[in-house]
Order: structure tokens, then sequence, then C-alpha cells
């Protein structure tokens, strides 16, 4: 949970108005208190509006603090990464000579094209692994990791995106 504290300065020097308020707000919306009153506003007396005009000052600060909850100490994404970086994975993807590992429930999950791998009599399946041509060890790679919803944000770039879309296309892949 994250709570902000505002401490703000309202002032009007034409009609020597000056107000420090102090709140703290547990949601991204509210406000502050009334200055003061629309009959105090529009009296000629008070100087808050001369020649037509009011001269509104406010100073202030926002700070934020986050207070840590149980729930907050949960991330989304911790099954997925721990997936991702364990040692059990019982798929090997073969690219450019290099190969990726990874869970086939995860990939059957992901893509039907592997799904309908893993419910097929191929050798690939029997083996525990298939060999991926055309595309990029990177590409198929950053792919298999979205699959574990792990971030790859700073990979998707002009230069490769239509190769992702490509290679997610001609897979199957669903559910990102």
């Amino acid at each position: 949970m994250q709570s902000r504290l505002a401490v703000t300065t309202p002032s009007v020097p034409t009609a020597n108005y000056s107000k420090t308020y102090t709140n703290t707000y547990e949601k991204s919306q509210g406000c502050g208190g009334i200055c003061f009153t629309r009959e105090d506003l529009f009296k000629v007396e008070n100087q808050y509006i001369v020649d037509g005009y009011m001269n509104l000052q406010i100073n202030g600060t926002i700070q934020s603090q986050k207070y840590v909850t149980a729930i907050d100490t949960f991330k989304p994404n911790d099954l997925a990464e721990s997936l991702w970086n364990s040692d059990n994975k019982d798929f090997k993807i073969i690219v450019d000579g290099k190969a990726i590992m990874a869970h086939k429930c995860i990939l059957a999950h992901r893509s039907k094209y592997f799904a309908a791998l893993f419910n097929s009599e191929m050798t690939e399946y029997k083996e525990n692994k298939t060999s991926i041509i055309g595309f990029p060890y990177s590409i198929v790679e950053t792919v298999i990791k979205a699959c574990y919803d792990c971030d790859i944000t700073d990979f998707i770039v002009d230069d490769n995106i239509n190769l992702l879309l490509s290679f997610m296309d001609l897979h199957e892949f669903v559910g990102f």
C-alpha cells in the first residue's frame, strides 16, 4: 500500500491570505480542505479578486511512502520466473547449434504447434528435442522466455518485431 503526504500552501497575496494544509492520501484521488467560502471569495473588501483577476499561488510538496504488506511481497511472475530458471526442463529447442531448454507443459500451453507436437508420435516428441531453422536464436529465445512471462520489453524493437511476430504466428503462440 502506498500513501502520499501532501503539504500545500495556497495563498492570495492581495488578500493577505495564506494557509498550510497537511493531508495524507491512501488513494490517488482526493482533495484538501476548503480555503475560503464562495461568499468570502466574492466580497470586495476581502480583496481575493482585484480588477477582475485573482492571483492564487500554490506551493507544496508531495511525499510518497510505501507500506509493505503481505500481498505486496507476492510477485505474480514468481512461479514463471522460477520455472524459467529451473534445471528440470524436459524439452530442448536447438537453434543455430545452441540449445534452449523449456518445459513441455509450458510450451503446449502457449503454442498450438507444440501442443500438437506433444500429442503425436513424432520423433521430436520421443527424443524431447526439435530444431528450428529460419529464425535467429535470439528471436526464438525471446518468444520462449515470453512463454514464462519473463520481461522481454527491452528486446522488442523495430529491427526484430517482424521476426518475432512471424515466429509466433508460424508456431501458433497464443496467450501473450
